[in-house]
């Protein structure tokens, strides 16, 4: 298996359960709002409003499951890559496995997810230290040469690489 696939499947599965699960924010409101007009009972509304932010929720996590997945695999490139610091990537790897205890004290123990959600959020520095390092210091530029190289099947000149070859 190589994880440059699983990434971008475990991306693609993200990117589409996300905004999908989102809609269940609207869920609540078309509830109130139509089943007042439809002359519904208030009980039966108010029970059908809290059951849709609950699903909401349960399907956030299932989306963060999946992007758990993609920053663990994120990490282990990096890690491997060394473009990046490699300090950043076993930070985003343990990001990953965090959102993965996150989503499943979601589902098997609730009770306990605000504790695993405290530790997500210090995690959570692994991706702003990504974002600031690839902003202000970039990439190792000579070990990314090095790896197109590897990449392509022969060593290129830096004359070649990057802006200079477009």
């Amino acid at each position: 298996m190589r994880c440059p696939d699983c990434e971008s499947d475990l991306i693609r599965v993200s990117t589409k359960r996300g905004p999908m699960d989102l809609l269940g924010h609207f869920a609540p409101l078309i509830l109130l709002k139509r089943g007042v007009a439809l002359g519904v009972p208030i009980d039966l509304l108010r029970a059908q409003t809290y059951m849709a932010l609950q699903l909401q929720g349960i399907g956030y996590a299932v989306a963060l499951t999946f992007f758990g997945g993609t920053m663990l695999f994120r990490g282990y490139l990096i890690v491997r890559s060394a473009i990046v610091p490699r300090a950043i990537g076993v930070a985003l790897m343990v990001e990953g496995v965090a959102y993965w205890a996150n989503s499943f004290l979601n589902f098997l123990a609730p009770g306990f997810a605000g504790a695993a959600l405290q530790i997500l959020m210090a995690t959570g520095l692994a991706e702003v230290a990504l974002c600031l390092w690839l902003l202000i210091m970039g990439v190792n530029v000579q070990r990314w040469q090095e790896l197109r190289g590897v990449a392509d099947g022969s060593a290129r000149t830096p004359s070649r690489v990057g802006f200079a070859a477009r």
